[in-house]
């Protein structure tokens, strides 16, 4: 069967939230965003300075900065920062 891949355009951002500022890897495939990265020790780092999990900070950051800076429709992401399913390639 024939693989077909798409290489997402990327960029490094800082990100403020409420909890503190976080870097991130930002994609986007023909200029919509469609995910936010946020870096592992940006997120550890506010976890441990508010007490609270890792994962809950991760998944709280990402809602946030797409809430704020994604589209909706398709390359929009769900709440746990995944890509819907209609975005998904097909037949892979």
């Amino acid at each position: 069967y024939e693989a077909r891949r798409k290489v997402l355009e990327r960029e490094v951002e800082e990100f403020e939230t409420e909890w503190g500022t976080v870097s991130g890897k930002l994609s986007r495939l023909e200029g919509r965003i469609v995910n936010f990265s946020p870096e592992y020790e940006d997120c550890r780092r506010l976890a441990i300075q508010h007490y609270v999990p890792l994962k809950w900070i991760h998944s709280r950051v990402v809602q946030e900065f797409m809430s704020r800076h994604g589209q909706s429709g398709a390359g929009a992401q769900n709440h746990e920062g995944r890509l819907k399913p209609e975005f998904r390639t097909r037949g892979l």
